[in-house]
């Protein structure tokens, strides 16, 4: 649902929404206020399975390009313009030539670091 919102913002921040301007108007007053994303307060289980939000904007805002970051941009979909989406374990343990049990081992210390 997250790369839902992510397109869904993309679209309205090109214009391309400008043919309705309904639309528009909306899109404009939206992106002024601030609003809660209620989607991560679906499923109780959503929460566990997002980024914290601190670290999300760490890594939005560095421009950085330690492994560390990488690896934690890679996993949650978080590098390119484009939006990427999240990679597994298993893709991304294969790309750096390591097990999946050693990118886990690298993903939570990253998280660590990048918490404090």
């Amino acid at each position: 649902m997250t790369l839902v919102n992510r397109a869904l913002t993309r679209w309205l921040q090109r214009g391309e929404a400008a043919g309705s301007s309904s639309l528009t108007t909306a899109a404009q007053r939206t992106a002024a206020a601030t609003l809660p994303d209620w989607t991560l307060r679906v499923d109780p289980w959503q929460a566990w399975l997002e980024p914290p939000e601190p670290l999300v904007r760490r890594l939005r805002g560095s421009d950085t390009s330690s492994r560390d970051d990488d690896l934690l941009r890679a996993r949650w979909g978080l590098s390119g313009a484009g939006g990427a989406p999240p990679r597994t374990l298993a893709d991304l343990a294969l790309a750096h030539r390591l097990t999946p049990a050693r990118l886990t081992t690298l993903e939570r210390r990253a998280i660590a670091a990048a918490s404090t």
